[in-house]
């Protein structure tokens, strides 16, 4: 089991990838995230067994969706939710390839973002 708690924030050019803890709940709830559901990703994430993101840009300080990694051998595979506006997918998949390549000797990635309406 692998101690997540050293992964957060992760700041790229222009986005910040952190708990969703920072995210106040009701622009979590507007998303369509339930309270179990945070508790449940956040524990998750506390037990070493997936990481999840909130994804805030950096300059605007606006919420742009939810990131989860999920761990496979040598795979990770990456799941987003995003707003229709969100713009940074490649930055952070460029990002993402590194640090996973760095810290979790991640080989293969699998991503799949959905917008959310």
């Amino acid at each position: 089991m692998t101690n997540f708690e050293k992964f957060h924030p992760l700041l790229t050019a222009n986005f910040k990838l952190d708990w969703l803890t920072t995210v106040p709940l009701n622009v979590l709830l507007a998303f369509g995230y339930s309270a179990e559901e945070v508790h449940l990703k956040m524990q998750q994430t506390m037990r070493g067994a997936q990481l999840s993101y909130a994804i805030v840009e950096r300059a605007s300080n606006s919420f742009q969706g939810v990131l989860t990694i999920k761990f496979s051998e040598s795979t990770a595979e990456i799941a987003g939710t995003v707003k229709p506006e969100f713009s940074g997918e490649s930055e952070i998949m460029d990002y993402l390839k590194g640090f996973l390549a760095a810290n979790f000797s991640v080989n293969h990635l699998k991503k799949n973002f959905i917008i959310f309406s």
